[in-house]
């Protein structure tokens, strides 16, 4: 039995390390890259994201879906992970 479907998110074919963070918006709600991409954070990790800095370095790679949220967000400057689903 699976739960009801959550809407589809935006896929992400820039998977891995290398990326730079650009701006924290909303409390660590939203996150942008520096390839313009926007994620919205998991509402149970953004106590994390609502601290990191712009130009720390990301890492961005699948995980399993969870509440809609298909995609981890690794801030490697200070070893942290937060959930995240692609919605630009």
């Amino acid at each position: 039995m699976s739960s009801p479907a959550a809407p589809a998110a935006a896929r992400y074919d820039a998977l891995g390390s290398g990326h730079l963070l650009r701006e924290v918006a909303e409390n660590g709600r939203f996150i942008t890259l520096e390839d313009g991409s926007r994620w919205e954070i998991h509402p149970r990790d953004r106590f994390q994201t609502t601290d990191w800095e712009p130009d720390s370095g990301i890492s961005v790679r699948t995980t399993r879906i969870d509440d809609g949220y298909a995609y981890e967000i690794v801030n490697t400057s200070v070893d942290e992970g937060a959930l995240a689903r692609r919605i630009r």
